[in-house]
């Protein structure tokens, strides 16, 4: 149609399109997508909508449930076809088939036409988007969740909880009966063989407690004369962060623009250390000290990143995490000193200046070699 503008032909088709930001937030839509899904911006007007309030991202009743169709898109290794969500509201429609197209500056392009609820084709979760049954945040505390059922309880705490996470640690592999026995039964109890075959038991029961008797586990599989867990239907929240740091990184190299949204949905996934229930584990400690190390990368390559932009105050916010982590790094408290004097936080530096002299000299019996008049532009 010679002589029509986008906009006009936007106007013109006959099902909804939706543009998102790297961040889920919407951009742009054409009248077809108000039509489908009402108004498109808050009451407030002052923060535009998320995919995940418009479509069901995250919601337990929605096919998209725990995921946010940024994540959906993210790891997808194929093209995604058309699926259905529901909506949450009993209007018309209460049902919406979509398509989801990532865009070359990481947002998400979403075409939508309406559907019925009752509609059976793929009623059920498709097999590329089957989110896993088992979701486990183990950065901090260690948090399970269920589709089925909750699976919350003490026995996290105790020695099946402590089995359960020494295969979470060690999710590579399988894990040898013999290996499991020696690190919790290390005194070599004849009965050790056995505690573990029945701790493993236990696991199984608690993470399924609706699992029909001598029906196979779905998350703890035998294997090799040992035992490993089936990632394939658990969600770990270490994995999906170390893929975000991956990528952010690698982007940061590159220049590309979706290093920073990457890697603050990283930084927005590391809660804690690795187990942090488990503080004295000696079994945590080299993939906690990994993971930790990780999260520090992603916090200092935020900070260069905001500085580069200008942005001081973000910067900083992620210099002060990163602080929090390496008290003893003194270069990273440097750095964090030189921002708050170019922002002309004077009291602060001081501040911090006193205390990180005085934690040097009590811990190591060393002086700073510098001093605050010495601090200049911060160097990353």
């Amino acid at each position: 149609m010679p002589g029509l503008s986008s906009q006009e032909v936007l106007a013109s088709v006959p099902f909804g399109v939706l543009a998102f930001d790297h961040d889920g937030r919407l951009i742009g839509n054409n009248p077809e997508a108000e039509r489908l899904l009402g108004p498109l911006r808050r009451p407030d007007g002052e923060l535009p909508l998320r995919c995940c309030d418009l479509l069901g991202c995250r919601r337990p009743s929605s096919v998209l449930a725990r995921r946010c169709l940024l994540d959906l898109v993210a790891d997808a290794q194929d093209p995604i076809p058309e699926f259905r969500v529901d909506l949450a509201r009993d209007g018309d429609p209460s049902a919406l088939w979509i398509t989801v197209t990532q865009l070359q500056d990481a947002g998400l392009l979403v075409t939508a036409r309406p559907g019925e609820r009752g509609d059976r084709r793929r009623r059920t979760e498709p097999h590329w988007i089957t989110t896993p049954r088992l979701t486990v945040g183990v950065l901090g505390r260690t948090r399970l969740a269920s589709a089925e059922t909750s699976i919350a309880g003490q026995w996290l705490q105790q020695r099946a909880g402590q089995l359960f996470k020494y295969l979470l640690v060690h999710r590579a592999r399988p894990v040898p009966i013999d290996e499991l026995a020696e690190v919790f039964w290390p005194a070599g109890a004849t009965a050790a063989l056995r505690n573990v075959r029945y701790f493993v038991h236990v696991v199984r029961n608690s993470l399924e407690p609706e699992r029909q008797r001598r029906r196979p586990s779905s998350f703890i599989v035998a294997e090799s004369g040992g035992y490993r867990l089936d990632t394939t239907r658990i969600e770990i929240d270490a994995d999906r962060f170390e893929s975000l740091v991956a990528a952010g990184r690698s982007a940061a190299a590159r220049g590309e623009a979706g290093a920073s949204a990457s890697l603050t949905r990283a930084a927005d996934l590391y809660r804690g250390e690795l187990l942090a229930d488990e503080p004295y584990a000696d079994w945590v400690l080299a993939e906690r000290e990994r993971l930790r190390g990780l999260a520090a990368e992603a916090l200092r390559t935020l900070a260069r990143l905001h500085l580069a932009d200008g942005q001081l105050d973000n910067a900083a916010a992620y210099l002060m995490r990163l602080a929090e982590m390496e008290p003893f790094d003194v270069d990273v408290q440097r750095l964090l000193l030189s921002l708050a004097i170019r922002r002309g936080r004077h009291s602060e530096a001081k501040r911090r200046y006193a205390t990180l002299r005085a934690r040097m000299r009590r811990h190591f019996g060393q002086d700073l070699d510098f001093t605050l008049a010495d601090l200049a532009t911060p160097r990353l």
